[in-house]
Order: structure tokens, then C-alpha cells, then sequence
């Protein structure tokens, strides 16, 4: 894991080797991409002794632990307490950690995320339907696939072509809210997403029924609204591709899309949290 990280190969792919190697997370089951970089960025991957950070809790009125972990400083010298012999050096782990952290950016908020170029339209929108997955799908390609794959899962993973899939979404919005045409016409892809997130909770995609047949937006596709919430997220089919058809028939894809087998199902949240980290 050292080698592959100080080579600068992405965290998705050296937790993809481990789970085909069959090698478990020290929790046991499969390596998540958060808990590759939590090792990584461990004091005691560096042979440094680690400790948690407290804070005092107001309520409780006592110390609690949080979830940040440092070296240990000594209270004479400052230095961090070396507790044996690490995987990596200091500097290979400083190394290591800044790499990491030239692929992310602070958010507003305080919270990092990845550091990219423009964002794909569907990212953060679309979830594997494949039953006991829940997965989100990332664009891989000219595809939006399960990341449950990438990450070495048992998944068989859904898979839609990203031009029929992102044109059967746009026709659902626009028939749902035709004032919006104007603004989606003429947007970028951070101005479309913007106006997707306003409306859109989140997409459920299935697999499809066979090779080389035409997208299927009625069979593939569970459109969820924020208006809606999760009530309603199980249904086998959605009912607004009918609308979609009749008044946006120039936005809905042409395209044929390379897609296999056919299952609908429901989320997983563990499957779900796993998800966010990559």
C-alpha cells in the first residue's frame, strides 16, 4: 500500500487491488477508499505514537474523544514520540499525505472534498438499483458505473451510457418544470447541476434487460424529487417518461446504450456511506 501511494496511484484503485487480492481491512470485509486514507495517514503508519484529540464536552461536563488522530508530541521537546519502526519514513508519509491532499479542496463549509475540473452533470445524483447495493455511480468514460465495482465489491453493478442517461434525466426536469428550459439551455454543467439539485433528491438506476438495446428511461430509471423525499423510492417504474415523451421528445437520447441484466433494488446504507468517501 506504501509503494502504490508514494506512486501516486489513486486510493479507488489500491483499495480495488486489495479487495481482488482478498486482502481484509483491519476491520475486516472490504478496503473503502476512506479507510485506505485513514491508514495512510495514520501516525503509526510512520512508527509514531498516536493520539486522539479530546475536547471538553459542555453538557456531559468531561473530556470526549473526537475522530482526529496526531503524533503524540512529548511535552518536553515537542517532538513527536517515535513508538518503533514504521511501514514509511516521516518524509515518505508527509509525501504520501500531500499528495493526498493536492487531489482535494476546502469547501465553504470546512469540509474537503476532491479537487476536479468541471463536475459531470449526474455526479452525486445517481445510486446503483441493483438490490442490496445502494452504491453511488461515477463517470467512467463515456458510462456512469456503479462505484461498487470499481471498489472490487460482489455488485454486478448498473451501468447506462452518460448521453442517454443525462438526456432521459434534463427531459424528466424540463417536463416536471418548463420555466426552467430558458436557464438549462443556456447553462453551463455547474449551472445545470445547480438547478438539478434544486429539484432532484436523487436517481435510482437498474440494470438493463439485455445487450445493445436502446436506453429504456421508463425501465431503467426511478427519478426521486425533493419534494418527494424518499417516499415512493421503490417502485419498479416511474410515471413521468410518458410526459417527457409527448413535450421534450428533442431532449430524450438517440443513442444506443451496451448495458446487461435486469434487477431492481433497494438502498444500503452502509453500502451508501462507503459510497461518499471515494
Amino acid at each position: 500500500m506504501a509503494d502504490e501511494a508514494l506512486s501516486g496511484r489513486p486510493l479507488v484503485k489500491i483499495a480495488r487491488l486489495l479487495n481482488e487480492q482478498e486482502i481484509a481491512a483491519p476491520r475486516g470485509g472490504l478496503w473503502q477508499v476512506g479507510s485506505l486514507s485513514q491508514l495512510l495517514r495514520a501516525p503509526a503508519f510512520a512508527g509514531l505514537l498516536p493520539e486522539t484529540e479530546t475536547v471538553w464536552d459542555e453538557k456531559r461536563d468531561c473530556r470526549r474523544y473526537t475522530g482526529v488522530v496526531r503524533p503524540c508530541l512529548d511535552p518536553q521537546t515537542g517532538q513527536p514520540v517515535v513508538a518503533g519502526e514504521g511501514i514509511v519514513t516521516l518524509e515518505e508519509q508527509q509525501r504520501i499525505v500531500a499528495e493526498l491532499e493536492s487531489r482535494t479542496r476546502l469547501r465553504g463549509d470546512g469540509l474537503k472534498r476532491p479537487a476536479r475540473g468541471p463536475t459531470h452533470l449526474l455526479t452525486g445524483l445517481l445510486f446503483c438499483a441493483v438490490d442490496g447495493c445502494g452504491t453511488r455511480m461515477s463517470r467512467n468514460g463515456t458510462s456512469y458505473v456503479c462505484q461498487g465495482v470499481r471498489l472490487g465489491h460482489t455488485c454486478p453493478g448498473a451501468r447506462a451510457m452518460a448521453t442517454s442517461v443525462e438526456g432521459a434525466v434534463a427531459a424528466a426536469l424540463l417536463s416536471r418544470h418548463p420555466e426552467m428550459a430558458a436557464r438549462w439551455e443556456n447553462g453551463d454543467v455547474s449551472q445545470k447541476r445547480a438547478l438539478l439539485s434544486e429539484v432532484v433528491e436523487r436517481v435510482w438506476v437498474t440494470r438493463a434487460t439485455g445487450r445493445g438495446r436502446r436506453f429504456e428511461p421508463e425501465e431503467r430509471l426511478r427519478v426521486v424529487w425533493a419534494d418527494e423525499g424518499d417516499e415512493g423510492e421503490r417502485t419498479d417504474r416511474c410515471d413521468w417518461l410518458e410526459a417527457c415523451q409527448s413535450a421534450h421528445a428533442s431532449v430524450l437520447p438517440s443513442s444506443s446504450a451496451r448495458v446487461a441484466g435486469s434487477t431492481q433494488g433497494t438502498r444500503n446504507p452502509a453500502w451508501r456511506t462507503s459510497a461518499a468517501g471515494s
